[in-house]
């Protein structure tokens, strides 16, 4: 891929990208030809990894052929699955997050001193819930 221009706005950086390649490949199967039905007459856009605080996306104007097993499809491009609108690169990322993302969302669970001061309804207080106890520092009581 080639990279055409670098666009900014107020918290996005585009890039426009296009193919270096003159065979185009079917995203599905991998057949390769020069034969090329047309072009797309809007841009495909991919979401990349952030830049910071700046989210980026990259733009293509695609290219489409005729695939004797799939008909007409758009190309395929090296950074990103077929019919995905996220790169390849965040959508390991994401995955890889979700892995090791705590799956309980119960405010008991989070420590005392970033828990919220209002409580949502149904999840009672600190003390009915088991972890937000061990979590908090033991009670002192009167032993005489």
């Amino acid at each position: 891929m080639l990279v055409k221009k670098v666009g900014f706005k107020a918290d996005t950086v585009l890039v426009e990208v296009a193919p270096r390649r003159r065979r185009l490949v079917c995203p599905e199967c991998g057949y390769s030809t020069r034969a090329r039905k047309d072009t797309r007459p809007e841009n495909s856009v991919w979401r990349h990894l952030d830049l910071g605080a700046w989210r980026l996306e990259l733009h293509c104007r695609r290219r489409r052929l005729v695939c004797p097993v799939h008909g007409a499809r758009t190309e395929g491009v090296p950074f990103a699955r077929p019919d995905s609108e996220f790169t390849r690169d965040f959508e390991s990322l994401v995955a890889w997050l979700a892995t090791r993302t705590d799956q309980d969302d119960r405010l008991g669970r989070i420590p005392r001193p970033v828990r919220p001061r209002s409580r949502p309804a149904g999840l009672g207080t600190p003390s009915s819930q088991g972890p937000a106890r061990e979590l908090a520092p033991p009670e002192r009581g009167n032993s005489a």
